[in-house]
């Protein structure tokens, strides 16, 4: 009887930290989103419209002050422009809209940047330095971390397969 309570206690535990991070993934954060012209809109949207959606997502957490930051948002365009079936979502860790409006405009980004007002993203994944990247399955699950250049490319074509 006391492992049928252990058991019941920790599947309710589960089940209220899904419920948590759910309700925090539909809340609405500010996004900023490019068009076509190259102007730079902030939108509100949950983080639930980039994720699971049955293709990759990638996530990049950055700061638009640091030219290691910036080379690697400029590699991860070029990224984004040639895999359509990857989600590529900024994460910018400074939350200065003006400062990464103004950095999406100079390197031409088209990925959407995601505010994490919440810190939902940062503590999920454990950032701990910036560029860092966290690739997701179709399924949402985290296939990789922290990888740049070829090896992040090698990454994602494997997932995409």
């Amino acid at each position: 009887m006391k492992k049928i309570l252990v058991i019941l206690a920790a599947m309710l535990f589960m089940l209220s930290m899904s419920s948590r991070l759910g309700a925090q993934e539909a809340q609405t954060h500010p996004v900023l989103v490019a068009n076509r012209s190259g102007s730079v809109s902030l939108v509100y949207h949950p983080l639930k419209n980039y994720v699971g959606k049955g293709q990759p997502t990638l996530f990049f957490f950055w700061a638009s002050q640091y030219d290691d930051c910036r080379e690697e948002a400029a590699f991860l365009q070029t990224l984004h422009q040639q895999y359509k079936g990857l989600t590529v979502l900024g994460v910018p860790i400074d939350g200065e809209i003006d400062a990464t409006t103004a950095a999406m405009k100079e390197l031409r980004l088209t990925f959407p940047q995601f505010f994490d007002m919440d810190d939902l993203l940062y503590d999920r994944y454990g950032v701990d330095g910036i560029p860092y990247t966290v690739l997701l399955n179709p399924s949402g699950e985290v296939i990789a971390e922290n990888l740049h250049g070829d090896d992040l490319v090698k990454a994602v074509d494997e997932c995409l397969r």
